[in-house]
């Protein structure tokens, strides 16, 4: 197995880590602030980049 192989599956495993991560972390403060809310993740989504994103947009 050569180096520049293990560098490859080394950073694809981080990025699918960090993706599932981002998914837990949506659900968790989704479900947190709108508990009736929660059986939508797609709502769960909309609702987190609505938050990052209005510090920027001033809203």
């Amino acid at each position: 197995m050569k180096e520049k192989d293990f560098e490859e599956i080394f950073v694809g495993t981080i990025i699918i880590a960090l993706f599932f991560l981002f998914i837990l972390m949506v659900s968790i403060s989704f479900v947190k602030n709108n508990p009736n809310e929660a059986s939508n993740i797609w709502e769960a989504i909309a609702y987190y980049f609505r938050n990052l994103f209005a510090p920027i947009s001033g809203k």
